[in-house]
């Protein structure tokens, strides 16, 4: 199961409601905080969710020309998002209630504008009641160290897909998957590899969706996108991306209902647009548990950005 998380063990976690509660609450949480970040849109929620009846409706398949086009412009789109630093709040919810906390991160996704090599260093402090510190993650390809403040222990290690994977039991997860996602956009920033298949399909004039099948990892995605298609190659139509999908298996192009999605995430309201599409709602499920996070403020491609912590020696 491909889903969100920060690489740390499973007894590691985070809640800030009320330090009275049992500590396994507190843990509990603690856990899941992280979890949102290693994994835009002008609609509301609730348009968000009527559009799952409408991907059920036959569809017409557009060009190849169109889909090329589709496929650049979303990439164009990622060449865009270079850095960001943000606050907001994050809540988990696990079919019996929910927990909330306060954020503040750092993250370098590409090494620059002019340089788009993928850097993906991410930086994030989780703060609750009266602004005391619970949980501190820095994280870059090489490595990671996780600090939980309210038991005084630290870990450390290298985030590579084996280890996330026994790490978290979850299937795919990557630290670029979760640049992507912060930056309201999705996993794999919707490059196709050798071997992948990919189809577009429109429900509505501005309203379209993006299938890949992916052979390497025996997966299927669906990008729901919102805004008017590009119609030439010299057309720099935005798209935005108000919905992620993704199958742990193949599912056929022609398939006109589909099983649920092993991880589906919502991108919801639209907080900048300055040198990119920022969602100010970020919303992922699995299974029973949802995780959100919503942004309060954010800075976009900030000048000379450094993505550190200190912690606890």
């Amino acid at each position: 199961m491909f889903s969100i998380a920060i690489p740390i063990p499973h007894r590691i976690s985070v809640t800030f409601i009320l330090f009275a509660r049992k500590i396994e609450t507190v843990n509990k949480l603690l856990l899941t905080v992280p979890v949102l970040f290693v994994l835009a849109s002008c609609t509301s929620r609730s348009a968000t969710e009527e559009k799952k009846s409408e991907r059920i409706a036959p569809a017409t398949s557009t060009d190849r020309q169109t889909l090329d086009l589709v496929l650049r412009c979303l990439n164009d789109a990622s060449s865009a998002a270079c850095s960001m630093s943000a606050e907001g709040s994050i809540t988990l919810g696990d079919g019996n209630g929910s927990q909330s906390g306060h954020f503040e991160l750092k993250s370098k996704r590409l090494r620059s504008l002019s340089d788009p090599f993928r850097v993906d260093s991410l930086s994030m402090i989780v703060t609750g009641p009266f602004g005391i510190t619970g949980a501190k993650f820095l994280g870059a390809p090489e490595e990671y160290q996780f600090y939980n403040a309210i038991e005084g222990e630290k870990y450390r290690g290298k985030p590579d897909p084996k280890t996330l994977q026994d790490m978290t039991g979850m299937k795919g997860l990557t630290l670029e998957s979760l640049s992507d996602v912060i930056y309201g956009m999705a996993p794999n920033e919707a490059q196709l590899a050798p071997g992948d298949s990919a189809i577009l399909r429109s429900v509505s004039e501005f309203r379209h969706i993006l299938y890949i099948q992916r052979v390497s990892s025996g997966t299927t995605e669906a990008i729901t996108l919102n805004g008017r298609l590009p119609s030439n190659e010299t057309d720099r139509a935005k798209l935005i991306i108000i919905q992620y999908e993704r199958w742990n298996s193949i599912i056929p192009f022609e398939s006109t209902t589909l099983p649920k999605p092993d991880i589906t995430i919502s991108y919801e309201g639209l907080f900048d647009r300055k040198d990119f599409a920022l969602p100010s709602f970020i919303k992922a499920t699995s299974g029973r548990t949802t995780l959100e996070i919503e942004y309060t403020s954010a800075d976009q491609n900030p000048r000379d950005l450094t993505v550190k912590i200190k912690m606890p020696k």
